[in-house]
């Protein structure tokens, strides 16, 4: 699904109903900075569950 999106390193995004968060992972790797905001409190809490330690 990303790949079609031609994103370049210096992009900025915003992901709307990020569910678990596996998006905002890979989206993290690849742009400069990914903003994301989840309506769903039960998804925002299994996200967070997800996310990698830095």
């Amino acid at each position: 699904m990303l790949s079609c999106c031609n994103l370049k390193d210096n992009a900025t995004v915003l992901d709307v109903g990020f569910g678990s968060g596996y998006s905002i992972a890979l989206l993290a790797k690849i742009v400069k900075s990914v903003t994301a905001i989840e309506s769903n409190e039960h998804m925002l809490f299994l996200a967070a569950d997800n996310r990698p330690l830095a």
